[in-house]
Order: structure tokens, then C-alpha cells, then sequence
């Protein structure tokens, strides 16, 4: 089981403040004081799960004031106290890098990289200085680099490449998929790749669903089509009128 260390809602009755929905995934204020609240959630969620929990840095496009941790520090901490798995998305690493100015190799350098459960890799676009995490874009080079950055500091257990949405298999990616497998030193199988339908705009991402087949009728034994004909053809000679011609006796 995974989930994101963010938060989407603040407010509400227990606050005695109104409710606010971000709409958004944001990012935890890496505060001692946060810390606390989130391990308490941690420990819930873990003695509620029968599975363990892995938990995913997120794409920031802000960072909250007054802050006392680094990224890989707020996650070794995390780590330290509740015993959780990390998902490591390279991705985020990136955008955070773009967006904040973090720099990734140092959070790699920080981070219990031992404590790794797998790595998310995903593409992305840059507007107007500010990069946008899309799933929808092909993977670039920088990101590839962070890639190959963790790599060289341990062995993943597996490397998942997410796409949401322009599914274009035969070009973008079989690239993509090729290129992470090389920064990762190891030679990945395609066969998870054969999806060839590609959705016009606004259509779902998924391939229609043939229409369900009919059973055809199964035809009776040729002896009872027979004596079916048979009855038909006694049924029609019994309705004709019949025509009865009489002879004159010499």
C-alpha cells in the first residue's frame, strides 16, 4: 500500500476555522511539530493496514516558511521513527529541483535509501520557468540523470514508469522505457508493452470493450429436421382442396 506525504484540506470544525480544499496535492511543512502529526498517522495507518505502507514525495510547486528540514532529512526521520518503506518518485525530485531550487543529489545523499520499496519515474513539460508534472509527456534527460543518480547508490527493487494520459505506445513509450532500463543498468522486458490502441481527445484512456457475443443457436439432429419437414409438407397437403374426378361407366 502507498499513498503521498501531502495533505489537501485544512480547517474544519475541529480547528474552530473554516474548511479549505486545496484541490491539490500539498506538500507537508517539514517542521519537527509536522513530523510529530505525521508519524502519529503513520502509526494509525500501519496497525491498520494488513500490508505495509510505503510513502511517495510528491511534485511541489511551493514551500512553506519558517522551515527546519531538508527533504531527505524530513524523510530519514520519518523513516527512523516508524519503520515505513519509501516510494521514490525521480520525477518529484526533479520538479522540486525546477520549481524550488532542491537540489536532488543531495536529497539521495540524505535519504535511507536501504528503506526504498521501488522508484517512479515519469515525464513532464516546462511553462514558463515553472515544470508541470504531467505523466503525459515523454521522460527528458534530467530526469534520466536523477535516475541514474540513485542508481548509483543502491539497487532498486523495481522501477515503474507511470503515464496518464496521450498513450502513445509505439513511439514515446518504448523510449522512454528503454532509456530507464539503461540508466538502471539492466535490460527490461517488453511484453508488458503491447497495448496498441491510441484514444482520440477526450475519449477514455482504456480500449473499448468488444460487444458480448451471441450464442448461436444450435441446430437440431438431422433426423429430427426430417420428420420437421415431413410434418410441414403432410400439413400442407392436408389444407389443398382436394380434386375428385368422376368416370361414366360405358
Amino acid at each position: 500500500m502507498t499513498e503521498h506525504i501531502a495533505f489537501v484540506r485544512a480547517g474544519g470544525p475541529l480547528t474552530a476555522s473554516p474548511g479549505l480544499e486545496a484541490g491539490h496535492l500539498l506538500p507537508v511543512p517539514r517542521t519537527w511539530d509536522a513530523l510529530d502529526v505525521l508519524c502519529e498517522n503513520v502509526r494509525i495507518a500501519q496497525d491498520s493496514l494488513p500490508v505495509p505502507l510505503a510513502l511517495e514525495n510528491i511534485a511541489a510547486l511551493i514551500t512553506w516558511p519558517d522551515e527546519e528540514l531538508t527533504e531527505g532529512q524530513f524523510l530519514a526521520e520519518l523513516v527512523e521513527r516508524t519503520g515505513v518503506r519509501l516510494l521514490i518518485d525521480v520525477a518529484n525530485l526533479h520538479t522540486n529541483h525546477v520549481n524550488l531550487g532542491q537540489d536532488p543529489a543531495k536529497a539521495l545523499d540524505e535519504l535511507p535509501v536501504e528503506a526504498i520499496a521501488y522508484v517512479h519515474v515519469a515525464g513532464g513539460v516546462e511553462k514558463n520557468g515553472v515544470w508541470h508534472d504531467t505523466h503525459a509527456h515523454p521522460v527528458t534527460a534530467p530526469v534520466l540523470e536523477v535516475l541514474a543518480e540513485l542508481r548509483s547508490r543502491v539497487d532498486p527493487p523495481g522501477v515503474l514508469l507511470e503515464r496518464d494520459d496521450a498513450f502513445r505506445l509505439r513511439g514515446s513509450w518504448r523510449a522512454n522505457w528503454t532509456r530507464s532500463g539503461r540508466r538502471c543498468g539492466r535490460r527490461l522486458p517488453r511484453r508488458g508493452l503491447r497495448l496498441r490502441w491510441n484514444p482520440r481527445p477526450g475519449r477514455s484512456p482504456f480500449p473499448p470493450r468488444p460487444p458480448p457475443r451471441r450464442p448461436s443457436p444450435r441446430r437440431p439432429p438431422r433426423a429430427l429436421r426430417l420428420r420437421a419437414v415431413r410434418l410441414r409438407a403432410h400439413r400442407l397437403s392436408a389444407s389443398r382442396p382436394r380434386v375428385v374426378r368422376l368416370r361414366r361407366r360405358p
